[in-house]
């Protein structure tokens, strides 16, 4: 997320995009294998009950962000290594 990105937007209209399955999927993905987007993912949670374009917007740029770095993720394997 960007630095002192503001997504107070008190006057702009509500989006009509799937805005809560964007960030229940963002946080499915922060939980299990991106605990890199935790503190973006929390704030854009902030705004789930009156998402405006500008979260939509926000939410688009984590994905790219996840597009981009899709080659970092936890690993989970098994202690046994013979």
């Amino acid at each position: 997320m960007e630095e002192g990105l503001d997504l107070n937007d008190p006057e702009g209209q509500e989006t009509g995009k799937p805005y809560r399955s964007l960030v229940g999927s963002l946080m499915y993905l922060s939980t299990c294998t991106r605990p890199d987007i935790s503190y973006s993912v929390s704030k854009l949670s902030r705004y789930l009950s009156r998402p405006t374009e500008l979260h939509w917007k926000a939410g688009m740029r984590l994905l790219r962000y996840l597009k981009g770095t899709k080659d970092l993720k936890l690993i989970y394997t098994s202690g046994n290594k013979n």
